[in-house]
């Protein structure tokens, strides 16, 4: 038999590990992070805290703002969690939404922007496990927002 490790995980406590892991980076590029209250869920704590400094550490990144800003925010709606990570940074634009989720595929030259594409397909790959949907779209400050729907009461995949 098989053991399942899913535990009790405190997204609030997840996101203070990941901003203390970036605080160097947030205080070098002057970014502004802002969070509400997030929820529990029951799953993989190492796999929550990749995804939100995946997601945070892209936002910092794709973002030649002089204030970058990034905020985390969560509703909860007909038995599902929303997850929203928005940025003011330099946006997608609508051709490439779905292409960046894949494995190794890059928009950007290594010389303006490091990184290896892989980042947003372990993304993918970590809301894929909690049955849910993660997409980008455009806000109101030409950034993005990374929006992650998921059931309330999740059946993970092995």
């Amino acid at each position: 038999m098989q053991f399942k490790k899913y535990e009790r995980v405190d997204m609030n406590d997840s996101l203070r590990d990941v901003i203390k892991h970036v605080k160097q980076e947030l205080v070098n590029h002057n970014v502004q992070i802002s969070f509400q209250y997030l929820p529990v869920i029951f799953y993989r704590k190492v796999w929550v805290q990749q995804l939100l400094q995946n997601l945070i550490s892209n936002a910092m990144k794709y973002n030649e703002s002089e204030v970058p800003k990034i905020n985390v925010s969560f509703m909860r709606e007909n038995g599902y969690l929303h997850l929203t990570v928005s940025d003011n940074g330099i946006g997608i634009p609508e051709q490439y939404r779905e292409k960046i989720f894949k494995i190794f595929q890059r928009l950007h030259n290594r010389e303006k922007f490091t990184g290896t594409g892989i980042g947003l397909a372990i993304c993918k790959k970590i809301v894929d496990q909690l049955n849910g949907v993660i997409k980008v779209q455009i806000n109101a400050s030409d950034g993005s927002d990374f929006c992650i729907s998921f059931p309330e009461q999740v059946e993970l995949k092995e």
